[in-house]
């Protein structure tokens, strides 16, 4: 069900999108969901099915993206058919009308920007993903392999190699080679003071 109702609002806002400023009839949409006729019957299913759409209705509403008539969505009350225990009648009228704002126009376009295709690339033995936009713009950049984190190596100039390795490890190990340096010079000291040297 979450599924379907994702397919739904994704249907309705690219529908919207594409009639822009207009209050269009979106009942067909609802319609691929939810078996309801003119008349207003349906099952209790499909009125469960109904409650969900107007939530996702009234959150797009609340989020400033659509403006709704009726406003909250379709209604739901009903009553039973007489003629079939299974069936409800729902006591409103069946419309639904809706119409993207300005704001829910931003949204929706920074959204689908968001989101491009990934395709995995193997190319000889470098691999990386390349970002794929729909409308095919800087096809050449958009295949360049990026480099994987975990195979890049830190590979320093023979020149600075040792001395930076060497000063990273002084610096590293401050502590010890502070308690080194005094423990060898008090040792020093004291071979020189026994032999007579000093």
């Amino acid at each position: 069900m979450q599924d379907i109702m994702k397919e739904f609002r994704d249907e309705l806002l690219e529908y919207l999108f594409q009639h822009s400023g207009e209050s269009v009839d979106v009942l067909f949409i609802v319609k691929k969901i939810v078996n309801i006729n003119y008349d207003g019957i349906c099952t209790q299913e499909d009125i469960n099915k109904l409650l969900a759409v107007n939530v996702i209705l009234r959150e797009l509403e609340n989020m400033d993206w659509i403006n709704c008539y009726p406003k909250g969505g379709m209604m739901t009350g009903s009553t039973g058919v007489p003629s079939d225990i299974n069936k409800r009648q729902l006591l409103g009228a069946i419309a639904l009308k809706a119409r993207m704002t300005t704001k829910g126009e931003i949204e929706y376009k920074k959204s689908k920007q968001e989101q491009p295709s990934k395709n995995i690339q193997n190319i000889g033995v470098n691999y990386g993903i390349a970002d794929q936009d729909s409308d095919f713009k800087n096809l050449q950049a958009d295949f360049q392999p990026t480099a994987n984190p975990t195979t890049v190596q830190n590979i320093e100039a023979p020149s600075t190699g040792t001395k930076t390795s060497i000063g990273k490890f002084i610096m590293n190990n401050i502590v010890w080679v502070i308690i080194t340096t005094v423990a060898g010079g008090l040792i020093v000291g004291f071979l020189l003071y026994k032999f007579g040297w000093i």
